[in-house]
């Protein structure tokens, strides 16, 4: 006697308002130069920009997104400190950053 048990399982859920504030710490994020190639705006860059202690908040309500960070950032082997925006309202992305560049 052989038994096999079927499943059938289906949920559908509709959210009519989500709300998200939270912060994140975060420790460090890699990018690799294939993602982001900043070469060309500075000189001796690294294969991979590390993101490190960042702390970031992230909001969404209806439709607009907000992510705002601050942390260090490494593109050479010297850590700079780093401030980003970036907003995301419907279809329209905004983003303000800045940083000071030591050398």
């Amino acid at each position: 006697m052989n038994l096999v048990p079927t499943t059938n399982f289906h949920l559908k859920l509709k959210i009519n308002k989500l709300d998200i504030e939270t912060t994140l710490d975060l420790d460090k994020l890699i990018f690799s130069k294939k993602f982001i190639d900043l070469s060309a705006y500075l000189k001796n860059t690294k294969e991979e920009i590390l993101f490190e202690k960042n702390i970031i908040q992230i909001n969404y309500k209806k439709d607009k997104l907000k992510v705002k960070g601050t942390g260090s950032i490494f593109f050479t082997d010297k850590s700079e400190q780093i401030t980003y925006e970036i907003i995301k309202n419907n279809d329209q992305f905004s983003f303000d950053t800045k940083f000071n560049i030591k050398d």
